[in-house]
């Protein structure tokens, strides 16, 4: 990810649930802390044959961003503005519904610039 002071920057997540995320809550862990997401439109549903469970199965997908910028104007300073050339992020989005909570896919940033707060 290249810093850019002109755009506004959050994360964005594309959700793929074996269950209705209707009511879902959804962060994003960044390098440990929890950043709260917001939902941007309702999910979409497919129902499709899985040979593998031998039996139709429904998938749900929905977007969510961060309500943190991490690049941009908004961003204030603190770590990922400060973020020096080459530093590695560790992201992983958590989805809860009622008391489940669902970590997804592990993935990493790594900050190409720093940005200017």
């Amino acid at each position: 990810m290249t810093w850019d002071d002109d755009k506004v920057s959050a994360l964005y997540y594309d959700a793929v649930t074996n269950t209705d995320p209707s009511s879902a809550t959804i962060v994003m862990d960044v390098d440990g802390t929890a950043y709260p997401m917001d939902w941007d439109d309702p999910a979409t549903t497919e129902t499709r044959w899985d040979g593998t469970a031998r039996q139709e199965v429904t998938t749900w997908r929905r977007t969510a961003h961060t309500q943190t910028a991490f690049a941009g104007a908004a961003v204030t300073a603190g770590a990922w503005a400060d973020s020096p050339r080459g530093w590695t992020h560790v992201c992983e989005p958590r989805i809860t519904i009622g008391t489940t909570v669902t970590p997804g896919r592990t993935f990493t940033i790594v900050a190409r610039a720093a940005a200017t707060p």
